[in-house]
């Protein structure tokens, strides 16, 4: 046990709250049973909206496809605005068949052909005499689609897109022919794109794209949610230029910000740990397109200094829009308390597990010196608290409105997201030696003024969130972190 890991295991040990847990692997946040169901109906095909998106960003263009099961006038249709030109369909003799969009070809096949053996399966050899009854051109067919629940099959190794139904919490693996048709789109470089929200059935739309994958195997358990958000940043960034899918665990992320990564398969993977890369190797990932690269299973923190980041700004902060329904409630607690044109501060005092190394207590008193020094007034400009305990500093700040995530009266597990929301929205922000504030300092388009603690200064000092280290190395000693706690 690491170090870092013995302290987190005493934090829980002494009930330390908030911050220090935010990062469970494979977890998310039930954000409809914590504020109230959304009214967000998933739909039935939402996999079509999905496979456009795939196809586009990864440059895919198959112009014939295969359906294999019940085909409706939206299906029908999503191939024809989809740029398809012919789509084999492979049903029941008795299904019906909608009215054909106009510019699409249909051609129509009785789906015993390929399953001359019985069973749900079809066989890579059925493939093929199947498909060469239809032309010379049939390893044209790229993209493969499977409409029903539970169909197992071997795909062509021509084929380079599959959506297929499957069960995600894993029950269906039990199944050793699931796990076999799993392995065999594995098998041929054909790696999960996309996994949709499971059905009423257990159920949920995956598509497979013939593309490498970049993943992070010890993803939430290798720093918590502030490591979370740069090491998903920068696995993104590196998945785009190496023409990668990023597969990584559900997250906070994936309810707060409705980030859509697929879950891993973990596979073993070539490891590389950041340790053993230096700063240009490490932008050279995300800069430099190179075969090596892609494949990989990253290990580290991907904290690089955020000018390196600068020049995908739009991108990170379009990727990290919140759920609306925690916008609006933190919108409407704070309109009352903005009343007047007030302004609003928000201060990040990082308590917790924070007191070794690197990871000092800046005193509050240093952040109060900093509201003196810019002129802030009472009467301009309300404070807002994020802290492990923000209660016991409400008194420190004589004359202002003063108001925490405990005053929005939301269930205490928000609390810290609904800090990292009131961070991206200050219009002054003082934050911690934490990536978790630096993060938060760097998604906000409206603040006038960044400051942060710096140690040798005993001072708040300005920053810039794009263009500067994410956390000060200021190493203190036992001796110096005891006096700046005892300070506070």
């Amino acid at each position: 046990m690491s170090f870092k890991q013995f302290r987190h295991f005493v934090g829980r040990l002494l009930g330390i709250r908030r911050y220090l847990f935010m990062a469970e692997p494979g977890k998310t946040l039930d954000l409809d049973a914590l504020l109230g169901l959304s009214g967000e109906v998933p739909l039935r095909a939402d996999w079509r909206a999905h496979a456009s998106r795939l196809l586009a960003a990864h440059g895919h263009r198959p112009r014939r496809g295969v359906h294999c099961g019940a085909c409706s006038a939206d299906d029908l249709a999503w191939y024809a605005a989809a740029g398809f030109s012919q789509v084999l369909v492979f049903a029941d003799a008795s299904m019906a068949m909608p009215p054909l969009p106009p510019g699409l070809r249909v051609l129509r096949s009785d789906i015993s052909v390929l399953r001359p053996h019985g069973g749900t399966g079809m066989r890579r050899a059925d493939w093929e005499r199947g498909l060469s009854e239809h032309g010379p051109e049939h390893g044209e067919y790229g993209f493969f689609n499977f409409s029903e629940a539970g169909c197992v099959t071997d795909v062509p190794a021509y084929a380079q897109v599959v959506r297929r139904r499957i069960r995600p919490d894993g029950a269906a693996r039990a199944e050793s022919a699931t796990e076999s048709a799993e392995n065999g789109l594995l098998s041929l470089g054909l790696n999960r794109a996309f996994v949709g929200r499971p059905e009423a059935d257990g159920y949920a739309d995956a598509i497979y794209l013939r593309l490498p994958v970049v993943t992070m195997s010890d993803f939430g358990r290798n720093g918590r949610f502030g490591n979370q958000l740069f090491q998903r940043t920068y696995l993104r960034l590196v998945a785009q230029r190496q023409g990668a899918i990023l597969q990584l665990p559900l997250w906070a992320g994936t309810a707060l910000f409705g980030t859509k990564d697929p879950s891993p398969c973990f596979r073993p993977l070539p490891v590389v740990r950041e340790e053993t890369l230096d700063l240009a190797a490490r932008r050279r990932l995300f800069a430099e397109r190179a075969a090596g690269f892609a494949g990989l299973d990253f290990s580290g923190y991907g904290m690089l200094p955020a000018g390196l980041f600068a020049a995908h700004k739009d991108q990170i902060r379009s990727d990290h829009v919140f759920d609306p329904r925690l916008t609006e409630r933190f919108e409407r607690f704070l309109r009352p308390r903005l009343a007047g044109g007030k302004k609003l501060i928000v201060i990040h005092l990082r308590r917790g597990d924070y007191g070794y190394g690197q990871f000092f207590r800046a005193p509050c008193a240093w952040y109060q010196a900093w509201i003196a020094e810019q002129g802030f007034a009472p009467d301009d400009h309300t404070i807002f608290i994020c802290s492990e305990n923000p209660g016991q500093y409400r008194d420190r700040f004589t004359g202002f409105t003063v108001i925490t995530a405990d005053d929005l009266g939301t269930p205490p597990q928000l609390a810290p997201y609904f800090d990292f929301l009131a961070m991206t929205k200050a219009d002054a922000l003082a934050v911690a030696n934490s990536s978790f504030s630096f993060f938060a300092a760097m998604l906000n388009a409206q603040a006038g003024v960044f400051a942060r603690p710096d140690a040798r200064h005993g001072a708040l000092v300005p920053f810039d969130p794009w263009d500067a280290e994410p956390v000060l190395d200021q190493k203190l000693s036992p001796e110096e972190h005891a006096r700046l706690k005892e300070s506070d």
